[in-house]
């Protein structure tokens, strides 16, 4: 539903609301019987099936099942022990009682109204104040999240491994092991994904056919998709579970927190994001032999992933997670113009020489966007024992000022520090910014009238990068640590790894007729 009013002469409203029933994916009925996923509340700690231990008998490393006391070749360390528990411990299977279509409950019907205005508070026609907002559901499903949280789930797909046999053994006669398996799922109750967007602008026009438009622009995103693994193991557990067999960590799946499983990635509607921003535009209408545009947009954008389905940590509070957008610029500028060179009129020849070239160009100027810094160990060891990826420690702002970033030091890598063990770092996602932009394009264009109708050449010069500005792309975030002396020893951390393409000209010559 929506309407359009004009209240007076110079008040113009619109108003409106938009339902929406979305349904959520559901597999087809011939697969109805095929599709399962994991429901985290179906999940029981007492139904979880035992795992064979490793053990030492006479003298032999092997699998061991302590309540029975049977033993298997050592390659069955962590498989099922027969006939205990539930190795489908909660799934759940399309069809079941009580198991909503697609797995998940129906969404109610969406409302989305919107509200603008444009009001001209001088009455000249010269100046609008324009203002809005809206609600925006995504009213479908996300096909690939329920894709992977149907097919690749127990008991449809099954991990079994068979050691020390040989192919005929496939055929029967081998007896194969099922083993903990990586299941995927989301939360029942979910929410669709909603984004809420509110402006508020002026417009002037400036005379001489140039019009300004200068406005505030928001928007706050709720209930994105993130993914999160559940199963994953707590900071420090390998540093507390030996395997007596061998004096190193457990195995993974020996200490899950939901026993029975390998990863559990849940599919959950938990991510925002907002964004504020100033846009400026000065634009004039090809009058004169002259055409010109500027668009500016000082901005700051914030979310906890920036990526679809991004993942989030499992144990790290997300606070520490929500940080400016990987693709998030503070600055940023595009220039345009087309103009009609003058001739030279001094003579007749000149004249035909200078009359008709045109030059339009690009000018492109942002300010860099984030990047975290990521750390390896030497000798390469397990230096948090399990939790969410590790950070590095930050003892001061690393971010250098303007004129002191060089090729060789981008930002300041002594702010960076080694954590120490177990210690999951205190650095946010994002550390120090990228190079920004500074590119000119430049166009110089003529046809010349061959005489005859329809025949023209015509020439074309263009230049990409045509101030051949350096323009710097790649920085080596990647630190490494030695874990004796805490030294960091890669040679090029910090430094700038690559830049974009230096000047590029083309020329061309084009005959119609």
């Amino acid at each position: 539903m929506q309407d359009n009013w004009k209240a007076t002469r110079r008040l113009s409203l619109d108003y409106g609301l938009r339902f929406s029933y979305a349904q959520w994916y559901r597999p087809m009925r011939i697969e109805t019987h095929t599709s399962s996923t994991f429901y985290l509340p179906n999940y029981k700690p007492a139904d979880a099936p035992r795992l064979f231990q490793p053990a030492i008998i006479n003298g032999v490393r092997v699998a061991y099942d302590p309540v029975t006391g049977q033993t298997l070749s050592q390659g069955y360390i962590t498989a099922y022990v027969p006939g205990t528990g539930n190795i489908d411990n909660g799934i759940v299977v399309h069809g079941d009682a009580g198991v909503p279509p697609g797995f998940r409950d129906q969404a109610p019907i969406l409302v989305m109204p919107r509200f603008g205005f444009s009001w001209d508070p001088f009455g000249d026609g010269k100046t609008a104040i324009r203002g809005g907002g809206g609600v925006f559901y995504q009213t479908t499903g996300d096909s690939l999240v329920e894709g992977i949280a149907w097919i690749r789930n127990p008991p449809y797909m099954r991990l079994t491994n068979m050691y020390y046999g040989n192919v005929s053994l496939l055929r029967g006669g081998g007896t194969p092991y099922p083993f903990p398996q990586a299941v995927y799922g989301f939360e029942r109750a979910n929410q669709m994904p909603v984004t809420y967007n509110y402006s508020l602008g002026i417009q002037r026009d400036l005379g001489h056919s140039t019009m300004a438009d200068v406005k505030y622009v928001g928007s706050v995103s709720r209930h994105m998709v993130n993914n999160r693994n559940l199963n994953t193991l707590p900071f420090g557990a390998r540093f507390n579970a030996i395997d007596p067999t061998t004096g190193l960590a457990l195995a993974d799946n020996l200490i899950r927190p939901y026993p029975g499983y390998d990863n559990i990635i849940q599919y959950e509607r938990r991510g925002s994001s907002n964004y504020n921003g100033l846009q400026a535009q000065l634009n004039r209408r090809f009058t004169r032999a002259l055409q010109f545009g500027m668009a500016y947009t000082w901005s700051k954008s914030l979310d906890y992933g920036s990526t679809d389905r991004a993942a989030i940590d499992n144990y790290r509070p997300l606070k520490l997670s929500y940080a400016p957008s990987d693709f998030d610029q503070k600055h940023v500028m595009v220039l345009n113009w087309m103009y009609n060179l003058p001739s030279v009129n001094s003579n007749p020849m000149l004249r035909k020489l200078t009359s008709g070239w045109e030059i339009t160009g690009i000018g492109s100027f942002a300010s860099g966007s984030p990047q975290a810094v990521t750390y390896t160990t030497t000798p390469v060891s397990d230096w948090l024992g399990g939790g969410d990826t590790g950070r590095v420690n930050l003892t001061c702002n690393p971010n250098l000022a303007r004129g002191e970033k060089t090729q060789a030091r981008w930002f300041n890598t002594s702010c960076i520090a080694m954590p120490a063990k177990g210690d999951m770092g205190n650095a946010s996602r994002d550390v120090f910014k990228r190079p920004g932009r500074n590119n000119w394009d430049l166009t110089l264009f003529r046809s010349f009238n061959l005489g005859a109708e329809g025949r023209t050449l015509s020439f074309r010069m263009e230049l990409y990068n045509a101030f051949n500005s350096t323009q710097f792309t790649t920085i080596d975030g990647a630190a490494r640590f030695n874990t004796t002396t805490g030294a960091q020893t890669n040679p090029t951390f910090g430094q700038v790894l690559g830049a974009a393409a230096p000047r590029q000209m083309q020329f061309s010559l084009r005959l119609r007729f």
